[in-house]
């Protein structure tokens, strides 16, 4: 466990995308290519430790969580909840939160909505999305369960927190529209794979990239805009 959590530093520190799951880079990259607008100021919510940052890093981004490890954050670094962002009013160009939503209990997303749509003049937010999604994550867990004889925590905040369908985004970012991406077969492999023999995820998922788009599909990537 030791030398996969150097694994990861190095990947964080030294920008060494090549080495993340495909799955995990493809998320990213197809959620900023919705953006209208690039070299702009972008707001990251819920980044995390790596967020949208390490690959946007010709834009001036501000990478945002309520957990400390946003130090280790591209751009601006700030601890704060999404559900009272401390910018004013559209003094971001876009807005993008990548595998966040579905970790905030149903009572508070219309909060967090609120607040991406108040701060941003575009929000861009990708997660796992319906049935499929909630079938994959199921899959996860009981995987990981089987290995390491407890549950994954960061896949059963998504099933305790409650799925989200293609209506819940639509009601929380009204007038918006949907993409969905992300094959949910690779997704479970690529999670699989993460948390066992992660350091040869990358090449698996080299190999089977092509399949990425087909469905059925994991996922999806909501795009709101003011204009």
């Amino acid at each position: 466990m030791k030398i996969i959590t150097v694994i990861k530093k190095l990947i964080v520190y030294k920008n060494l995308r090549f080495f993340l799951p495909f799955t995990f880079v493809e998320r990213y990259v197809d959620t900023y290519k919705m953006m209208t607008n690039y070299n702009t100021r972008v707001l990251d919510v819920g980044s995390g430790a790596i967020g949208v940052g390490m690959f946007m890093q010709e834009c001036d981004v501000v990478s945002l969580d309520l957990h400390e490890k946003v130090k280790h954050a591209f751009g601006e670094r700030i601890r704060a909840s999404g559900t009272n962002l401390p910018f004013k009013n559209d003094c971001f160009d876009s807005v993008i939160s990548v595998d966040f939503i579905e970790h905030i209990n149903t009572n508070l997303r219309k909060d967090v909505a609120n607040e991406m749509m108040r701060v941003g003049k575009e929000v861009l937010v990708h997660c796992p999305v319906g049935t499929e999604g909630e079938k994959t994550d199921k899959r996860i867990n009981q995987t990981y369960r089987r290995i390491y004889g407890k549950n994954n925590v960061n896949t059963m905040e998504h099933l305790n927190n409650g799925i989200i369908y293609e209506s819940d985004l639509r009601t929380l970012f009204p007038n918006s529209r949907i993409k969905y991406s992300g094959n949910a077969h690779l997704n479970y492999i690529s999670s699989v794979l993460f948390f066992t023999i992660y350091f040869f995820a990358f090449v698996f998922h080299f190999l089977l990239k092509s399949i990425s788009k087909n469905q059925p599909y994991y996922s999806a990537i909501m795009y709101w805009s003011k204009i």
